[in-house]
């Protein structure tokens, strides 16, 4: 990790070396146990400092959009997707749905792929939904709607586009999928 020009570590002599803060090579800020910001990336300019492996989707998925909209990175699309597919493949729905729009849209450096494009936001719909019903159960709050009505409002124009063959593929692929398998290639 010292090699890594982002971020380097300094040890604080009162504190054991597990407990060593991070300064980040871009803006010398020097990370706070109090921050919010994922523990990959400059709480202060956004930067990523540890490109290693996020710990949760959340922060994979938080990855390909800090690599999508170059924010404190430059824009790079291929390791955007990565990140998402990383958090897809273990059933993020942001992962899902954000790799299934570079397709649905034929992002720079991805071709347009309506059944692929498809596949992944209907899953991403139905990972959705399943979060919504474990959060619903467990603690009474509702999820936010507005990412399930926009992946529906997207399927429903994708659809228009797809042959009947295609659309019966990308559900069955999407049926048959779950959490944890490599995502399918239609």
């Amino acid at each position: 990790m010292a090699s890594d020009p982002q971020f380097s570590l300094v040890q604080d002599t009162a504190l054991p070396a597990h407990r060593a803060n991070r300064v980040c090579a871009a803006c010398s800020y020097a990370r706070q146990p109090s921050d919010h910001a994922p523990a990959w990336q400059c709480p202060r300019c956004q930067v990523v400092y540890d490109k290693h492996m996020p710990g949760s989707t959340a922060e994979r998925a938080h990855l390909g959009y800090v690599y999508e909209t170059g924010l404190g990175e430059p824009q790079d699309l291929a390791h955007a997707a990565n990140w998402y597919a990383k958090a897809a493949r273990q059933g993020n729905s942001t992962g899902l749905y954000s790799l299934g729009m570079l397709y649905a849209g034929g992002a720079q450096g991805f071709e347009k792929d309506p059944v692929r494009a498809y596949l992944l936001l209907d899953l991403a719909q139905r990972m959705y939904q399943n979060q919504r019903e474990q959060q619903t159960v467990a603690s009474e709050v509702p999820v936010d709607g507005k990412s399930a009505a926009w992946v529906g409002g997207t399927l429903q124009s994708l659809e228009k586009n797809m042959s009947p063959v295609q659309l019966v593929k990308a559900k069955a692929l999407a049926a048959d999928w779950r959490p944890g398998q490599a995502l399918p290639v239609p």
